[in-house]
């Protein structure tokens, strides 16, 4: 039940410091600075890779259940403009957390990006999330709007259900008779059940690909989870569920005061209409559509994803 639950979400949709676990990224990549991010809060410890100087922007991955490593090298040049904190979400990747409901709920998501705004030093922090990131990412900035500076939404799920039928029917005609009797074959693995690496990276690996503009292409998604988050990402999005808020937030999204870059690959599951609504409906919201991507622009066409990107953080700069 739980990985089928998953299958629906996702479609939809450092070094580290102390004794935590090491982040392979930190050990290969050559910008800048690398360094890490450390909040403890009550049982749980939440960590972030830091890459590159400047404004701080928490990046949240995507999930729920995963962590931030499939998002590196792909979203790493982007360090070359903003300091880019990698937040792993609590009970994932670096950042610890019991399995249980007192220490994962989405409102101790929250909190623990305010923590790490606090724990930066900074007024406002820059936000940069791909897929069911967005969720976090927008709820953060209707719930602490005077610390928000920018939101970059990559993928964006939708805040809502007008396009569910629609991403469902985009979905299901690209699941192929093989590709769904390989997930099928991987779910009745007892290794698979129990969180083995291998088999779970593969699974996500599956999963996403009926979701790339080209299926056939040999793209690296860079789905290589940590083992802390292959046995624990599976319950950490059981215990999330009841905490959920209402994922309707169409009616909200006006008051999101920070300027929102929605960046959306014209062959994603959800169609250009939703982004292009969801722009419409913010302030000060604009909508790019990347060609020849789906619901991963930074593999699929990272220069156009870049130039969408840097153009919008230095026409925020400029404004300043």
């Amino acid at each position: 039940m739980i990985r089928s639950t998953v299958v629906v979400l996702l479609a939809a949709l450092a070094q580290a410091c102390d004794d935590g676990p090491r982040s392979r990224e930190a050990e290969t990549f050559s910008g800048p600075v690398v360094d890490t991010i450390l909040v403890r809060r009550g049982a749980a410890t939440i960590r972030g890779l830091a890459l590159g100087s400047g404004s701080p922007v928490v990046v949240l991955h995507g999930g729920p259940g995963m962590d931030h490593s499939y998002l590196l090298p792909g979203l790493s040049p982007l360090s070359s403009q903003a300091r880019l904190v990698f937040l792993d979400q609590r009970g994932t990747g670096m950042s610890d957390a019991p399995l249980d409901e007192t220490a994962i709920g989405f409102p101790l998501l929250l909190e623990d990006i305010e923590a790490v705004r606090l724990a930066l030093g900074v007024d406002s922090i820059g936000i940069l999330s791909h897929s069911w990131g967005s969720t976090l990412a927008l709820h953060y900035a209707l719930a602490y709007p005077n610390h928000v500076s920018s939101l970059v939404l990559i993928s964006p799920v939708e805040p809502g259900t007008r396009f569910v039928e629609v991403a469902g029917r985009r979905r299901s005609e690209r699941m192929t008779p093989t590709l769904l009797d390989s997930l099928r074959l991987l779910q009745q693995d007892p290794a698979f059940r129990e969180g083995e690496p291998t088999l779970v990276n593969r699974w996500y690996r599956l999963v996403f690909t009926p979701l790339l503009s080209d299926p056939e292409r040999d793209l690296d998604l860079g789905i290589r989870l940590s083992e802390t988050t292959t046995r624990r990402g599976f319950e950490v999005m059981r215990l999330l569920g009841p905490t959920m808020p209402d994922p309707d937030l169409w009616g909200r999204l006006g008051g999101v005061r920070a300027p929102v870059l929605l960046v959306h690959g014209r062959a994603d599951a959800y169609p250009v209409e939703m982004v292009l609504e969801m722009a419409d409906s913010i302030e000060v919201g604009r909508a790019v559509v990347i060609e020849d991507a789906g619901h991963f622009p930074y593999i699929e066409n990272p220069e156009a994803l870049r130039a969408a990107v840097t153009a919008f953080w230095s026409g925020l700069e400029a404004s300043n």
